[in-house]
């Protein structure tokens, strides 16, 4: 990982960005700790989460994120003028940590159809058109 000095030179500069750093440490707990809560009341870990790991009660935000690294999403502008979203299809393990996120987090961000291949594509141009089949 590449890492460059930051310099700020106001006050300002310095407590807005501890600002952001706050608010992403909020994120990160509130992914965790509703994880692990809503693990413990449906009483079923989390399986194949971690090598060698099965039932996995106490995932960590770091673990969980680190899931969903090799996603693929775009957005695709066909010459005719129909826009289509394209998104990885989702392993069994991301669908059980997705159930288990907290309700910040959208399942269903777009309507999306499940083709043979590895991307489930949605029409995203026009809200009112349904998924094409």
């Amino acid at each position: 990982m590449n890492l460059e000095p930051i310099y700020l030179q106001t006050p300002k500069r310095i407590e807005a960005l501890l600002f952001l750093f706050e608010i992403a440490l909020q994120m990160a707990v509130l992914i965790e700790r509703s994880a692990r809560e809503k693990i413990k009341a449906r009483d079923k870990g989390l399986d194949n989460f971690m090598p060698n790991r099965k039932n996995v009660k106490n995932p960590t935000t770091e673990n969980l994120l680190a899931e969903f690294k090799d996603i693929v999403k775009g957005i695709i502008e066909l010459p005719s003028g129909e826009t289509f979203g394209f998104v990885s299809k989702l392993t069994d393990i991301q669908k059980d940590i997705l159930a288990v996120s907290p309700n910040i987090i959208s399942t269903t961000p777009i309507c999306l159809i499940q083709p043979d291949d590895k991307l489930e594509l949605a029409r995203v141009g026009n809200r009112t058109a349904g998924c094409r089949k």
